[in-house]
């Protein structure tokens, strides 16, 4: 009953440093430090450990090499509305990808060996039902910043990401990759 025992109005505070999803950072003397942006967090403030300490222990990522650039296309499900279709993430929550994110991502640079978009595809509802990690992240979209979950899995010989623009009307697919760099394991930490 403490935390509601005053108006947080008269108190401008709304969330008390012992309240705070991430707790002060400190220098090395002790002292506290201005916080980090919301992408500045990665995945060793976390404690965790990198990719490459965990792959040994589990199992490796197989593609389906009968999906071509050609015949990927009947993977896609209109199933959400024109030209959408539908996922369900880990915690039930509806996903959709335009049919325009898609095409996108089954030609040009995305289907070359060093990508295979078009064959990770088909491990989609697998990262989404199945993240390993979720971060929440920010990133740019013309001048405007943007917010995104990052759905990722770890394989033996890859980590798959999906990251997802978070609208006004739910979360939209905007890609999905193969993990490069732990770069992209930035951010707040969901799951």
């Amino acid at each position: 009953m403490e935390m509601f025992g005053f108006n947080r109005a008269d108190a401008g505070e709304v969330v008390s440093e012992n309240q705070m999803y991430l707790s002060t950072l400190k220098d090395a003397n002790g002292k506290a430090t201005k916080n980090k942006n919301i992408n500045d967090y990665t995945f060793a403030d976390y404690g965790l450990k990198n990719w490459k300490d965990l792959r040994d222990k589990l199992k490796p990522l197989k593609l389906d090499t009968t999906i071509t650039p050609d015949n990927v296309k009947e993977l896609f499900r209109n199933n959400a509305g024109e030209g959408l279709m539908g996922y369900e993430d880990y915690l039930k929550r509806k996903l959709i990808l335009k049919d325009t994110t898609f095409t996108d991502h089954i030609s040009g640079k995305y289907v070359k060996p060093t990508e295979n978009r078009h064959q990770l595809f088909a491990h989609l509802n697998d990262v989404l039902n199945n993240p390993d990690k979720v971060w929440m992240n920010e990133y740019k979209e013309g001048i405007n910043a943007q917010y995104q979950f990052r759905y990722v899995k770890f394989f033996n010989n890859k980590t798959l990401a999906i990251n997802c623009k978070i609208t006004i009307d739910g979360l939209e697919i905007k890609t999905w990759h193969e993990m490069k760099t732990e770069e992209i394991r930035v951010g707040l930490l969901i799951k």
